[in-house]
């Protein structure tokens, strides 16, 4: 083990502190230095689960008319698994999971389109702001769902076409 007294020669030669004479005592701190248990605890207070746990939040779509905000919420630890390096295949789906949130602008309430997270991809409102239509990923396929604002009711929209009133 090296001694404090040992390093000093050794770092100013290196240029890397300056060489204090032997008589000069270390300069008194008016804080006393934390103890070895409270450092560690400090520098673990921001752990891998609390980074897996950070929520991103993006805007999805607003309604023509300004009420209406569609935004998904996600975090680091719903995106485990999804291979990013495969963005640009064409066979490959991303499928994360998000939060997908409407929110009322004038009064800031909050209402969740779904019960839980879904792997949604796109929305867009429709032209009154009454429906919000969802791409999102069932059984490995892209699936187009209709939201409606009054009711709270989801459909999936057909092969006959469900048009936007």
């Amino acid at each position: 083990m090296f001694r404090y007294s040992r390093l000093v020669p050794v770092a100013a030669a290196l240029g890397l502190v300056a060489a204090a004479p032997a008589s000069t005592r270390a300069p008194q701190m008016s804080v006393p230095p934390l103890s070895a248990t409270a450092v560690a605890l400090r520098a673990d207070s921001l752990g891998i689960k609390d980074l897996l746990d950070l929520n991103t939040v993006s805007i999805a779509d607003l309604s023509a008319d300004g009420k209406w905000l569609a935004i998904m919420v996600a975090s680091r630890r719903d995106g485990l698994g999804v291979q990013a390096a495969r963005d640009n295949d064409p066979t490959y789906l991303r499928t994360p999971l998000v939060s997908l949130l409407v929110v009322d602008t004038k009064s800031l309430a909050q209402k969740a389109v779904f019960n839980t997270k879904r792997p949604v991809r796109t929305v867009a409102w429709s032209p009154d702001g009454a429906q919000l239509a969802l791409q999102t990923i069932e059984n490995d396929a892209v699936q187009v769902n209709v939201w409606d604002r009054a009711s709270g009711a989801i459909y999936v929209a057909t092969d006959r076409g469900v048009y936007f009133t």
